[in-house]
């Protein structure tokens, strides 16, 4: 969990403009890897945030959600 909260840390760090930076309005994420955030992806979850997802199922009275932790 602590590594994928230090990868969400530099996701969101790279994702706006430093102040002093290279450019004014591109961030370091997008000169680098040429994509910028998208709203639909990446800001639905908070990081640790707990969530129900949906598992396969057969018709069945077995659950189909479970309780999960956002990453």
């Amino acid at each position: 969990m602590i590594v994928e909260m230090v990868s969400a840390s530099v996701l969101w760090l790279n994702s706006f403009p430093p102040k002093g930076g290279v450019s004014k309005t591109l961030s370091p994420r997008a000169i680098v890897i040429g994509s910028t955030m998208d709203y639909g992806k990446h800001c639905k979850l908070e990081f640790g945030e707990y969530v129900q997802v949906g598992e396969e199922h057969d018709n069945t009275m077995a659950t189909r959600m479970t309780g999960a932790i956002a990453l």
